[in-house]
Parts: structure tokens; sequence; C-alpha cells
């Protein structure tokens, strides 16, 4: 089993570092390719590696301004990578700017399920990882718009569990 698991790993590695390898030659390329820094930006953040995600969504969007996707995964990718700790050289203690990106996401495309369910997501997370109700409402608009997730009440709390 543990060497099926570690196959597995290996593939989704070489897969992802295949993917980047390609959307780098693109970007060389054609160096005003949003989708290109986009698409790099997302496997850069699959692969943690926050602050080159973070440069190729700061990118797709300076080329792109109404690029709503790009505005969501970059919230996501200043909050995943925990960019607002005291010695970050992104922002420090300024998580307002994640919050803005997922607001202006959601501003450009209001249909936009995903980025209702990241920032709904987070919401319910602010409190030192114990769930709150904040959330609630953009988990729901989420659902509504079509974001495959189930709701769930576990002892008076709701949870939001996508089902994909």
């Amino acid at each position: 089993m543990k060497a099926f698991l570690y196959t597995c790993f290996f593939c989704f590695f070489v897969q992802l570092s295949s993917a980047q390898d390609s959307l780098t030659k693109v970007i060389n390329a054609d160096t005003n390719n949003a989708t290109a820094y986009y698409q790099r930006g997302l496997i850069y953040s699959k692969q943690r590696n926050y602050l080159n995600a973070l440069f190729d969504f700061d990118k797709a969007i300076k080329l792109k301004p109404d690029y709503a996707e790009a505005y969501d995964e970059r919230a996501n990718t200043l909050l995943d990578g925990d960019l607002f700790h005291e010695d970050s050289i992104v922002r420090p203690h300024d998580t307002s700017w994640a919050w803005s990106d997922y607001h202006k996401s959601i501003a450009l495309n209001p249909k936009f399920a995903k980025a209702y369910y990241d920032r709904g997501y987070r919401l319910g997370m602010l409190q030192n990882g114990i769930p709150t109700t904040w959330g609630i409402p953009d988990l729901y608009k989420a659902k509504e718009l079509g974001y495959p997730i189930k709701d769930t009440n576990v002892n008076g709390w709701f949870y939001f569990i996508p089902t994909h």
C-alpha cells in the first residue's frame, strides 16, 4: 500500500512539474498571456510554493484586471500560505488584502459560486479554527449557484462539505 501511495504521489508531482514547465514555455513565448500565469499559479499553489503562486496571480490580474478567478485564487493563496504572519515579506498582519480579493472576485462575477464558497469557508473558520456562522450566507449562495456542497448540522453547527 505504501508503495502504491508513493507511486500515485510521484505521478501527480511529475504531472504538475510537466505542466508547470509547459506553462513556463508558453509564458516565455507570450509574456502577456494572463491565462498561462493563472494556470501556473494554480500549480505553484498545489505545490505549496505560495510566493511564486502569488507572483503569477498578481501578473494575471495586472494583464487582465477583470479576471475574477485570479482574484479568488490570490486570496486563497494569501490565506493558505499564511502570508500575513509577522515575518512575512508580503503583508505582515494585514489580511484585508485577501478579503478585498474575495469581494472583488464576486463583484466581477456575481455568479461565481466557487468565490462564494471560498469566502464563506474562510469566514466560517475565522475564530482560530473554531467554526462560526459568519460564512453561512456565502456558503448557501455558493450552493444556490450550483457549487457541489452539502450542508450538515452537527451539534448545532453547520458544516458545508464539498461533494466533488
